[in-house]
């Protein structure tokens, strides 16, 4: 799998992350098909700056393409200049292995106060491309965290399965998910097959 995390690409009165988050898949299509993307909740904290409810995005990859990263990288800065809001600090990171460590700063974001150096120093620590694209560069944290974050498995919500149309919301009933694909389910910590 290849996980791309962005992060803090709006301001007030703009579509936010994970709407941009799928205006970019397109732009990704040739680094390898979709498997899905995910909204991840962040800490809300008045020390942090963010725009309505502090999240970022998670964008998953099959693997296909023979160097996904730098065709992505390529992609996303392209993608990010031209649809991210003024004054906002977007950021990128795209990752095929993830450590543990990388899931845990995910975990931390989720609760504590982190900072710009603390990511850029654990993505070079794991051989990880995190980059902000503009802005001050705070975006690096969240872009991370929705990386480690998606990477784990167990966190966040789908806001975009496959590449199927978007005519799903809220609950749906499992027999039509695996209609679309959707193999196995966990509900209340139980996995279903």
């Amino acid at each position: 799998m290849i996980y791309v995390g962005v992060d803090d690409t709006d301001a007030p009165g703009v579509p936010g992350t994970n709407k941009l988050a799928r205006r970019i898949l397109p732009r990704l299509r040739a680094c390898g098909p979709t498997f899905g993307i995910t909204r991840h909740q962040l800490l809300v904290d008045p020390r942090i700056r963010y725009t309505s409810k502090n999240s970022s995005a998670a964008i998953m990859l099959r693997n296909g393409a023979a160097r996904p990263a730098d065709g992505i990288a390529q992609a996303l800065r392209r993608a990010l200049a031209a649809g991210c809001a003024e004054g906002s600090d977007p950021a990128f990171c795209v990752a095929e292995e993830v450590a543990a460590e990388v899931t845990a700063f995910g975990r931390r974001a989720q609760s504590e106060v982190l900072n710009a150096g603390e990511a850029l120093a654990l993505a070079v620590r794991c051989g990880l491309l995190l980059e902000s694209v503009a802005g001050d560069g705070s975006g690096v944290v969240g872009a991370l965290a929705a990386v480690g974050l998606a990477a784990a498995g167990d966190d966040g919500r789908f806001v975009q399965l496959g590449d199927w149309p978007d005519d799903l919301s809220g609950r749906q009933p499992a027999r039509l998910l695996r209609r679309r694909g959707v193999d196995a389910f966990i509900q209340e910590g139980v996995r279903h097959p």
